[in-house]
């Protein structure tokens, strides 16, 4: 449990250079890790990632991804994101417009213009235009997105929206995402691992997981991590979870 033992600022400069190591990069790890961050632990991230790997992040990312899908992780790391509390219900009903205009209304999807909204607005805003888009067009923003996107561009806004979405902090999406690790033939061990790993530092939040967890598969995150792993793994995945 190498995440475990460098902690929550040292596992995840320990995964974005996991993720872009080697063949192939790992865009799904990209995206749990820098998409829906503050500012500042961005800032955090970059410099950790420097100190450590001694490489720009931001250079290193431009070089594992090309076109749009670079362009929307630029956005991210260009570390401009609104971080205001307040919501302007004005602008929150002009994004609805923009974004299905991009989307569902407009012959061809405009990705940037999108990306663009659910990239750099704000938690409470995005959590107002997720509530505000389905009273409007009667589709949810996820499925929005699900019809229009495809890929690891339509992975990551997925991420935005979901995390919008129902509790509107992503304690929903992040179930979902637990379940999606162990679901179907073969557990993804590896995303199984720091997902949990990643969740458990936040206590309280964790402790939402867990409980929204039950509530949703009618089976505790334990009991469902101990019949997909075994021996000291399982033991292990099981310590991290029932800590207190």
């Amino acid at each position: 449990m190498v995440l475990k033992s460098l902690g929550p600022l040292g596992g995840d400069v320990y995964l974005l250079n996991r993720a872009c190591k080697g063949m192939g990069t790992h865009e799904d790890l990209l995206t749990e890790i820098l998409v829906g961050r503050s500012n500042a632990e961005l800032h955090l991230l970059k410099e950790a990632y420097r100190r450590t790997y001694n490489k720009d992040l931001d250079a290193v990312v431009r070089g594992e991804l090309s076109m749009k899908t670079e362009r929307m992780f630029n956005m991210v790391l260009a570390c401009s994101r609104d971080e205001s509390p307040f919501v302007n219900q004005q602008q929150v009903q002009q994004d609805v417009e923009t974004l299905y205009r991009a989307g569902p209304g407009k012959i061809g999807t405009d990705e940037i213009a999108i990306c663009g909204i659910l990239m750099q607005r704000s938690d409470a805003h995005l959590q107002a235009i997720a509530q505000a888009f389905p009273n409007r067009h009667r589709m949810s923003l996820s499925h929005m997105i699900e019809s229009e996107f495809s890929g690891h561009m339509k992975d990551a806004l997925l991420h935005v929206a979901r995390g919008a979405e129902n509790d509107g902090q992503g304690v929903y999406r992040d179930v979902l995402l637990l379940e999606a690790a162990m679901a179907g033939l073969g557990t993804k061990d590896e995303r199984l691992c720091y997902r949990i790993c990643r969740a458990h530092w936040n206590r309280p939040r964790f402790a939402a997981i867990k409980n929204q967890y039950q509530a949703l598969y009618r089976k505790s995150l334990r009991r469902r991590v101990e019949g997909e792993t075994s021996g000291k793994y399982e033991k292990a995945l099981v310590g991290i979870i029932e800590q207190n």
